[in-house]
């Protein structure tokens, strides 16, 4: 069970691969045993005075039931150049001409045959379908960005004109709120907060959402709008709702009062 023993650092020497031999056999008292064997080919690089360092091994002692190092001694050479430079491996234990043998299929042998290769005339970056197939993410990015900002374009135009008709469709809605409210009271505070609120949203490009209560106020100082016209553009949506919600009052004088309201506030958001 002793793994491969690692040699020391010879940076004077060139080491081959070890060749280890197993000697596995019975015992008395039914104990097996053996001796394991590793030989090493260490060919030196120059010549002269060189040592092989000193080698170790640790193993567990039984009997002292312990931890033991045990160490070779340095082995001193003096090494003679050879009379040829190739021969002097040639006749070293461990090294001999092995047959070539194939493992597996991840490593051919070197083909020899070229009867089968062909040269391509012309390379492929050089043809007139590499370079169609190259343009044609370059030419989707294109149309993408020009689809994107034609789209843009149109939703600035719809604003622009949303903004420029919003006081004569309020002024329309208005018209039409003080019609209904001769018989249906109830119906001329939804079409008036329909007025007012339309024109807001066209006019500034808010959401509906923006067009209620606190956001509404503060939607509209941001914009730089006279704090007076805020506060009477608020208060007339306050009095629509309250209209719509909770007692609509049938008085004519009030339908008129509250109409004229939101056209002056209308003409003052238009300033």
């Amino acid at each position: 069970m002793i793994p491969d023993i690692t040699l020391p650092p010879m940076p004077d020497f060139t080491i081959y691969s070890s060749k280890r031999a197993d000697n596995v056999r019975p015992f008395e008292g039914n104990q097996i045993g053996g001796d394991k064997t590793w030989e090493y080919v260490i060919v030196p690089k120059a010549p002269g005075q060189q040592t092989i360092p000193a080698l170790s091994f640790s193993y567990f002692n039984a009997e002292r039931q312990s931890y033991e190092t045990v160490w070779t001694q340095p082995i001193s050479l003096k090494v003679v150049r050879g009379a040829e430079s190739g021969g002097a491996i040639s006749g070293l234990s461990g090294i001999s001409k092995q047959n070539l043998t194939r493992q597996g299929t991840d490593i051919n042998f070197i083909k020899l045959d070229s009867s089968d290769l062909e040269t391509r005339r012309v390379p492929i970056y050089r043809t007139l379908w590499f370079y169609l197939l190259a343009g044609i993410p370059f030419a989707f990015n294109v149309g993408a960005y020009l689809y994107q900002k034609e789209r843009s374009k149109e939703s600035m135009n719809a604003i622009l004109t949303r903004s420029r008709k919003a006081r004569r469709v309020a002024m329309r809605r208005l018209k039409k709120a003080e019609k209904t409210g001769r018989t249906e009271p109830r119906r001329f505070y939804d079409e008036a907060a329909a007025a007012l609120s339309g024109y807001l949203a066209d006019k500034f490009n808010l959401p509906e959402i923006a067009v209620t209560g606190d956001t509404l106020e503060r939607t509209l100082s941001e914009k730089s709008v006279a704090e007076d016209t805020v506060r009477e553009t608020v208060s007339s949506l306050q009095e629509c709702d309250f209209g719509r919600f909770v007692s609509a009052s049938a008085s004519p004088d009030r339908m008129r009062e509250l109409a004229e309201r939101i056209r002056k506030a209308i003409d003052a958001l238009e300033r």
